[in-house]
């Protein structure tokens, strides 16, 4: 949109785009498709019901990021612990 205004010959990308939809027909024409067989007209009974997952899935305390912070802490803690621990015994 942009571009249409700096340029003085109209809008351009129109022109463009009723190229590429030209092209877009012309080629769906050469498509071949299969007929669908019978009774695969209508996909309705592959329906699908996730509600029960959805609702566990809200219940899930996932936990807020203060609690994920001091968890952090308490890992980066031991690990400083442990590689002193290390150092001490000379490894």
């Amino acid at each position: 949109a942009i571009q249409s205004l700096d340029e003085t010959g109209g809008a351009i990308f129109l022109l463009s785009a009723k190229q590429l939809i030209k092209s877009i027909v012309e080629a769906s024409k050469g498509c071949q498709l299969g007929k669908t067989e019978q009774g695969f007209e209508n996909m309705d009974y592959f329906t699908l019901d996730l509600d029960h997952i959805a609702d566990a899935l809200r219940a899930i305390d996932f936990g807020t990021d203060e609690e994920e912070e001091e968890f952090i802490e308490e890992e980066e803690d031991q690990e400083g612990e442990e590689s002193t621990e290390r150092k001490e015994e000379g490894h």
